[in-house]
């Protein structure tokens, strides 16, 4: 991985070579303390996918049923304002927003789950817009994000999800 100053921009660059996942681990891990506001990763590469400046893994290309198949796995923690999450996704990874400074997201409908601590102290977040297609959200997906008010909710989720959250965001 290689890190880029572009104008405002810090891109964590990762290669077509990057594709060992303890090595993307600790990439990831390595972008939590160097200011870093967006990933990039090169187009040849098998394993990963970035777009908006967040980390994928997966290919952005179409399935034979029609759809792309992605999971979020990295947002930098520089990455401000309102963070849009790519169509196609559909799984939130844990700590994927971990440390964030977005203050808003928007999912997709695409996005079927969000996994535990994937909204990981993450202090300026005051916004969250769920999208119909999502069925599951884990346990402290939210947690420690105390400026979290408004979730619009645009799906029919579980109520067992709904009640998971209520009683993580009332721990935070």
């Amino acid at each position: 991985m290689k890190r880029i100053q572009q104008n405002e921009k810090v891109i964590a660059y990762i290669g077509k070579d990057d594709t060992n996942e303890r090595k993307i681990i600790k990439m990831i891990e390595n972008v939590q303390e160097n200011g870093v506001t967006d990933y990039e990763v090169d187009a040849e590469n098998p394993r990963l996918y970035s777009e908006g400046g967040l980390l994928y893994y997966g290919k952005k290309k179409t399935m034979p049923n029609g759809k792309a198949r992605l999971m979020l796995v990295a947002v930098p923690p520089d990455k401000k304002g309102t963070v849009e999450i790519a169509p196609g996704t559909e799984m939130i990874a844990s700590d994927a927003f971990a440390d964030s400074k977005a203050s808003k997201v928007i999912l997709p409908k695409t996005v079927t789950s969000i996994t535990p601590c994937a909204f990981n102290n993450c202090e300026n977040l005051k916004e969250v817009v769920l999208n119909e297609g999502l069925t599951h959200i884990d346990e402290c997906a939210f947690r420690m994000c105390p400026l979290l008010d408004d979730i619009t909710i645009l799906t029919q989720c579980w109520m067992l999800c709904i009640m998971h959250s209520a009683r993580a965001l009332s721990e935070t």
